[in-house]
């Protein structure tokens, strides 16, 4: 198993203003930040070295030995997992559901 592990640092907490008042959240969830993230995954997902690619090689349980797997089949646990990988999500500007992110967790 391979993992990257990123830590917001020296970033400011975020406030969610809301019908029920402000909600805090972590550094982890700003803006540039997490777009950051989302590019750094990407091109994660494009790496190749000596003809293996992700899919060559990830955890795909839903494909079988019989099915060719491609990257898009790989288990990727990320924060951008809330946002189905889409940057435009964070753009939604709803008070109380603009933020999803509360909402699914």
């Amino acid at each position: 198993m391979e993992q990257v592990i990123i830590k917001a640092v020296d970033l400011p907490y975020i406030v969610h203003n809301t019908s029920n008042g402000p909600i805090k959240f972590g550094p982890i969830f700003a803006k540039d930040f997490l777009a950051k993230v989302l590019d750094l995954q990407q091109q994660i997902q494009k790496i190749e070295a000596n003809g293996t690619f992700l899919h060559n090689i990830c955890y795909a349980p839903l494909k079988d030995d019989n099915t060719l797997v491609e990257a898009s089949d790989c288990v990727i646990q990320s924060i951008w997992g809330y946002f189905q990988d889409d940057i435009s999500r964070l753009d939604d500007n709803d008070v109380d559901n603009g933020f999803n992110l509360y909402w699914c967790t």
